[in-house]
This record gives structure tokens, sequence and C-alpha cells, in this order.
């Protein structure tokens, strides 16, 4: 688990942008807590390259405010293909580090060849599939780390991602109990709950259980939807795919999960069989549905209308059809 969590809100609501108050204090402070973090001193000031667009929090904090707040310069040219982050990477100095997407990471080691020397790669919005980070780091020789944080409180938290599912926290940053359950607090910041259950390790580490949306409870038994699209990802073939619940379609189908998949090479059927060996039969999908491609938005995060409007426009094929 893990990447950038969008705001809470109602389920009617989801997918709509919402506003969050946040104070300057407060966002220079967690700023100078990053640089901390992923060591940016004065001796040797990082130029950081961003994919993320500025107007995302995510982007924001690492491309707008990091470079404000610590010893770090940002880049302000394209960074759409990955042709245009090559380019960027060259033309800055050492030490470089590459702000990214699991999506957009995976779209770059797709494209050929390697990039000029990292510091280090920084990821976030999604959760990162540890096969693809050690990808990454054979790859690019450079440590990969992710970053965990929410709208309503931005980055709380990091983690280098072949080390372990442990988070810690920003220096200042500290887990706290709170009416909801677990919260943060930070400088300049109220005490915020979090919107996922969460283990505390200590007052500074933590292990995310699953987001409370998240949780998927059938025959007395529960899973997260993140943790079984981490094992349909992580299939031979399977270039991207969801699990989706069917309540989300039809609010009296009855429980069994679907899963939308973009497998050019398998067959729904193989799919089906090999994900009976990993996971309880409990959550295996009731319909595989195979598409061309999954409607993510420019982040590699799949927002609930479209998916939803992509599986209607699914099944009106397939009654057209028949």
């Amino acid at each position: 688990m893990g990447g950038w969590r969008p705001s809470s809100s109602p389920p009617a609501a989801r997918g709509v942008p919402v506003g969050h108050e946040k104070t300057w204090g407060a966002l220079a402070e967690r700023s100078r807590a990053a640089g901390l973090r992923f060591g940016l001193a004065e001796a040797a000031p990082a130029t950081v390259i961003g994919t993320v667009p500025p107007q995302h929090m995510y982007g924001f904090e690492t491309t707008v405010l990091l470079p404000l707040h610590a010893a770090a310069a940002g880049w302000c040219g394209p960074t759409f293909f990955p042709e245009d982050m090559r380019a960027a990477l060259a033309a800055v100095p050492e030490p470089r580090l590459l702000v990214t997407t699991p999506l957009q990471m995976s779209t770059l080691l797709r494209a050929g060849p390697g990039l000029p020397r990292l510091r280090a790669v920084i990821s976030a919005t999604a959760p990162l599939d540890a096969a693809l980070a050690a990808e990454a780091e054979a790859r690019w020789q450079a440590p990969v780390l992710e970053i965990f944080g929410a709208t309503e409180v931005g980055s709380i938290a990091s983690r280098r991602t072949l080390e372990g599912d442990a988070w810690a926290t920003y220096p200042g940053v500290a887990l706290a109990p709170v009416a909801e359950g677990v919260g943060i607090t930070a400088p300049h910041a109220p005490a915020v709950p979090l919107d996922d259950q969460v283990e505390a390790l200590g007052p500074d580490r933590f292990r995310l259980l699953g987001r409370r949306t998240d949780i998927v409870k059938l025959g007395g038994h529960r899973a997260s939807l993140a943790g079984l699209n981490r094992i349909l990802l992580g299939l031979d073939g399977v270039e991207d795919g969801a699990f989706v619940l069917p309540e989300a379609l039809n609010p009296s189908a009855t429980a069994r999960l679907l899963a939308v998949v973009v497998a050019p090479q398998r067959s729904a059927d193989s799919i089906l069989q090999e994900l009976r060996g990993r996971m309880d039969p409990l959550f295996l999908p009731r319909r595989i549905i195979r598409v061309p491609a999954l409607p993510r938005n420019e982040l590699g995060k799949l927002p609930r209308q479209r998916l939803l409007d992509l599986l209607a426009q699914s099944d009106a094929c397939a009654s057209g059809a028949a």
C-alpha cells in the first residue's frame, strides 16, 4: 500500500474536487522536513525533475515548494514523454532527483535506454509494486523511494520500497490518537485523522493496512481492493487491471467482485485460473472484462466514475453483440 491518497468524501461526491485550508507555515515546515528526509544539503544542491503537474498536491510539494525551502532547484521544461525526461535529466547537473509515479516509471522503463545518473527516484499517487521498484533500481542504479500523503495534510512519510512495508514519518510529524482512530500531528497544523487503517509501530513508524473504504468483506473474510489489485498486476502478461465492487455498478447485485484487465496476450480464463492459486476463493472475480486500456488520468490514478463509465460501455457492447 502507499502513494498519495485523494481526500475523503461521501460516495456520491467521490472524484469531485474539495477545498482544504492550509497555512503557509505548515507547507513550508513540511517542505523543510522533506528536504531533511531526502538528504538535500547546501554542499550539493539537487535538481528536481518532476513528471507530475504542480496543480496536484504531490507535484506542488515536490516541484514547487521543495525547491523553495530546501537545497534544491526545479526544472521548468517539458517532461511529458520519456525523451523529454531524458533530455531534462541530461541538461541539469548532479545530484538529480526524479519525481514521478508508478505508471510513468513503468512507461520510462519500457521506453528503452537508461537515464543520466540519479541520486534517487521518488514515487507517489499509487502503490508501487516491489517488482517495478526492483527493476527501476537495477536499471537506474538509484534508490526508489515512496512518499505517503493525503490531500488534506500533504506528505507525511516515506519509505524505500525494497526495504519493507513500514513507513517513517517526516521529522516533526507523529502519529496521534484522534476521535476517528489514528491521526497525525505536524508543526503549524491541527491533528488530522487518517482515512486509512494503520498499525502503529512506534510514534514515528507505521504500517498501512488498507483504506477504510477499500476493505471488502465477503463470507466473514476481509481483503483490500488495493491488495487484490497488486495480485492481479503481478501476473505475467497483465499490463494493467483493477478489481471492482459489484455494488458500484448495481446496488442490488449479489456480492462477487469483477476484474477489468489490460492483457492483450492472455485470455480471461487463463487469468482466472492463475488467480485461483493466489487468493482466497471468496474474492475471485465472477467475471473478467478485457479492455484495450484503463481510463487513467495523467497521474496514473483511476477515477472511479471513469471506470464505471467504461464498464457500462462494455456491458452495452456485450448486450448489443448478444
